[in-house]
């Protein structure tokens, strides 16, 4: 699990997934979408024999944005 500035969003285009966000566990499937703010300690994982496809998210603030980043 990890954390880091900023938010995220994400919706889910195919198949399953696990998503941890501050030690809770979230199971969401295709057509379900997620936001959370990204110092919650979060991961994820697919549980299903499935591909799964998301439409991940992830935004910072300017000042956090380094070149080469």
């Amino acid at each position: 699990a990890y954390a880091h500035p900023g938010h995220e969003f994400g919706f889910v285009l195919s198949g399953e997934v696990e998503l941890v966000i501050d030690s809770t566990t979230y199971g969401l499937k295709t057509g379900d979408s997620f936001a959370f703010k990204s110092t919650l300690l979060h991961a994820f994982r697919n549980p299903g024999a499935e591909r799964c496809q998301i439409l991940w998210v992830n935004t910072t603030k300017p000042s956090e944005v380094r070149d080469g980043a």
